[in-house]
């Protein structure tokens, strides 16, 4: 087998010639044991002539051996080359000579296209590095929303607040006020003031257990679309319910915040022997600041991406990535293919994220970064804690070791594609990671509202803070996730397609927000005699951060 190439530039292509003596002991071997297992009318088990075996597999099996030929030579090529590719190898059909019907020399064309090599200077390099103070403000700010995470409902006699919660019996009316015999009735329906219209929340404000209302179910809720859900019931199942209604309040809950005392220390640090206020101060004064120097640390790689990207020149082929992506979809239905304007469109999009993996790949050369088993199963590590986080579980109990065997455990039964966007993400951390040793850091301080509006690409704060309130509501961040289409071995012809780089890069992010409020508690809960009680955490996203 002979390969040769010629380029021009950051274009060139490959020539494979494929002689019958590479393929044909192959080919000839693989039907002689095919024989073995063949059975057909007429012949022994095994002993169905060559030639008919030939007739009827050889095709398929010539194919796939120059496929695997073919592939191979691409992928030594690359090696031995160190080439980066742009999407993959083009067949170049009209160079290519290859007749399935003859046993004969065959010689295979690629077209492909590289990127150039960026150059980074590192000493020139500043980035800023935004810091939040943790005065004693923040501190108090942060005791207070662990002592309300740590709270809980309790029992009282009046409806005062807004979040005071309340416990009711349904009873459907008849024309004449009095409970109808087949009506519709509902048991321990969780409400809250807050979801209530304004008119109908006036008259429970002050009521006790035992109080009756009559009210109009439409004029319930601000949002009557979720009557279904406060009930557990579906949208069809009220359409013939009647409007007057009866409810009675069956219980009363208040929430109480958590006492700064040391039973409320071992909550927040069972692992730890907190005495007293100042000592439990110091403690979250500490997790404070690793909290803060993660979130910049978080920052800092955001915005040296961003640098990084518009300031380092990367050559990209861009004619030939348009091309590459015309061709791949080739195989698909008319109504399923892109038009010239969204692939081109579709194209730029990509070339950011070539781009970047290009000047990841250049850092990692220059500073000798290779990335290592243990740092993806740190990675898999610190998405499984973040999953526990977000369903509210205290992760600090389980220590490290727990999620690391965990993601030990998991890692190697994930699918290829899961296994690379870990792998993606654990690369680029630890190369970012130590590219933060060797650029300039400009350190400015920064208040914490500040901190996080730039995190998300949110127009910078004025310097007076404001609080958003978020009842019950947390938000999680998806990695970026690469997506890769897959030729078929052959085409029509019978001409093998290499599928030697995987090198299509295409940024997707997916962020998800979940707002559960108490109507959702009734729904899940709606066949219980005793419902859940909603969670008041203000800022959910943010109590967590001190632990």
């Amino acid at each position: 087998m002979e390969v040769t190439h010629n380029q021009d530039g950051l274009k060139g292509s490959v020539t494979v010639k494929v002689s019958k003596d590479d393929y044909l002991p192959k080919v000839n071997e693989r039907l002689k044991e095919l024989r073995k297992k063949v059975n057909m009318p007429g012949f022994r088990p095994g002993h169905v002539p060559l030639s008919i075996v030939k007739k009827l597999y050889g095709k398929e099996i010539l194919v796939e051996e120059i496929n695997k030929l073919v592939n191979q030579a691409l992928t030594d090529f690359i090696k031995e080359n160190k080439l980066k590719l742009v999407g993959d190898f083009i067949p170049d059909k009209d160079k290519t000579q290859f007749n399935i019907n003859n046993e004969e020399d065959y010689q295979f064309v690629y077209d492909y296209a590289t990127t150039s090599s960026p150059l980074i200077n590192y000493e020139n390099l500043t980035v800023p590095y935004y810091k939040v103070k943790v005065d004693d403000n923040i501190i108090e700010d942060e005791i207070e929303t662990l002592l309300k995470k740590y709270g809980q409902y309790v029992e009282t006699d009046e409806i005062k607040d807004d979040d005071d919660i309340f416990y009711l019996t349904f009873i459907e009316l008849d024309e004449n006020g009095q409970p109808k015999s087949d009506g519709f009735k509902k048991d321990d329906i969780v409400l809250a003031l807050y979801l209530l219209n304004e008119n109908i929340r006036d008259q429970f404000i002050g009521k006790k257990v035992n109080d009756e209302l009559n009210i109009k179910l439409s004029q319930l809720l601000k949002d009557d679309k979720n009557l279904h859900t406060l009930f557990g019931v579906k949208p069809e199942e009220l359409e013939n319910v009647g409007d007057d209604f009866k409810v009675v309040i069956t219980k009363i809950k208040r929430f109480k915040p958590a006492e700064l005392n040391e039973e409320f220390f071992k909550k927040y640090a069972p692992n730890k022997e907190i005495k007293d206020v100042e000592e439990f101060k110091k403690i979250v004064r500490e997790n404070l600041e690793k909290y803060f120097e993660e979130k910049a640390r978080q920052l800092f790689k955001k915005q040296v991406k961003e640098i990084l990207t518009d300031t380092v020149e990367v050559e990209i082929p861009e004619d030939f990535l348009i091309r590459w992506l015309d061709y791949v979809q080739q195989d698909k239905p008319e109504d399923k293919r892109l038009s010239k304007e969204e692939i081109e469109k579709y194209a730029k999009d990509l070339l950011k994220g070539i781009k970047w993996n290009r000047i990841l790949e250049q850092i990692a050369k220059d500073l000798d970064i290779k990335l290592e088993r243990q740092d993806s199963i740190r990675a898999h590590a610190d998405f499984i804690k973040s999953i526990y986080s977000q369903y509210g579980v205290d992760t600090d109990q389980f220590g490290e070791e727990f999620f690391l065997q965990q993601a030990e455990g998991e890692y190697d039964q994930l699918s290829d594609n899961e296994r690379s966007n870990i792998d993606l993400y654990a690369f680029e951390n630890k190369v970012l990671d130590a590219l933060m040793d060797k650029v300039n850091l400009e350190e400015r301080e920064v208040t914490e509202e500040m901190l996080n509006a730039m995190l998300e690409d949110k127009k910078q704060p004025e310097s007076e803070q404001t609080e958003e309130k978020s009842d019950n509501s947390a938000q999680t961040e998806q990695n970026n996730q690469q997506t890769d289409e897959k030729t078929e071995n052959t085409d029509e012809t019978g001409q093998p397609e290499p599928q030697t780089n995987e090198n299509s890069e295409n940024e997707n992010s997916a962020k998800t927000e979940q707002n559960e409020q108490l109507t959702d508690e009734n729904s899940e809960n709606s066949t219980e005699t005793e419902q859940s009680e909603p969670q008041t955490d203000d800022n959910s996203e943010d109590t967590t951060k001190a632990e």
